[in-house]
């Protein structure tokens, strides 16, 4: 299994790092989870075809965690692809339902689910009650009970946000704020919660809904020489992860 990260930026993302997105991909099944502005283009550069994805797991109904799906929906159509079936937290269904019916070019193409976990092959993927200000479920991915995958989507600070961590393999964290914006941080994690986490559990773990400014603040903490318990992943997308 593959996990490809397309996108690590915000909706105010830095140059080159596009909107939020991911893919799993077991050579059989794929799973695209998320899919913010530039989503599409990264799958094309690896070689994939509309086609191909035909489930999408959208964590919030915030247009930067969607935009993509234009993009997505409209190379169905020039393709003539398969209905595109999305999938959601029951609680995230009927807004995410109301934005896509503004964005879509045909209707037809679109299919709804409300999922309470999906299975792609061994792998299940359950949703995570994340802590924003519309329902936000951000997923773990696990097989035959192990922890391979936390991502947090938007989240404020949770208490079950570092009982989580510590014993998932890779874990992809938002880090969104600067750490001066901590009066700001209801609902989103700053780089001091991103870094945090890297102190807890072993593993890999990679910042996401990154802003200019978080970015930054990033680079310079690590340039610094930084000491986490994780080696911290980054850079321009995609990035490509083995979760085997």
């Amino acid at each position: 299994m593959k996990l490809i990260v397309l996108g690590l930026g915000s909706s105010y993302p830095p140059p080159g790092y596009g909107g939020p997105g991911l893919l799993l991909d077991n050579g059989h099944g794929k799973l695209l989870i998320d899919c913010g502005k530039s989503c599409m283009e990264s799958l094309l550069q690896l070689g994939y075809n509309p086609c191909d994805i035909r489930h999408v797991y959208i964590t919030h109904s915030h247009i930067d965690h969607v935009y993509g799906v234009f993009e997505l929906l409209v190379g169905k159509i020039a393709n003539r692809c398969p209905k595109l079936t999305v999938l959601a937290h029951r609680e995230v269904l009927l807004p995410l339902k109301q934005l896509l019916s503004l964005m879509s070019p045909s209707k037809a193409i679109l299919h709804y689910e409300a999922v309470n976990s999906y299975n792609l092959g061994d792998y299940t993927l359950t949703p995570w009650k994340a802590k924003h200000s519309i329902p936000t479920y951000g997923v773990i991915i696990s097989r035959s009970h192990e922890y391979l995958v936390f991502y947090t989507s938007d989240t404020g600070y949770k208490e079950d946000l570092e009982a989580i961590t510590s014993k998932t393999k890779i874990v992809l964290a938002e880090a969104t704020l600067p750490s001066t914006h901590e009066e700001e941080t209801e609902y989103h994690l700053t780089v001091k919660d991103f870094l945090r986490l890297s102190n807890i559990g072993e593993g890999i773990i990679v910042p996401v809904h990154l802003s200019p400014e978080s970015l930054e603040e990033l680079i310079k903490v690590l340039d610094n020489k930084f000491i986490t318990k994780r080696r911290i992943l980054f850079g321009r997308p995609p990035l490509i992860l083995s979760l085997d």
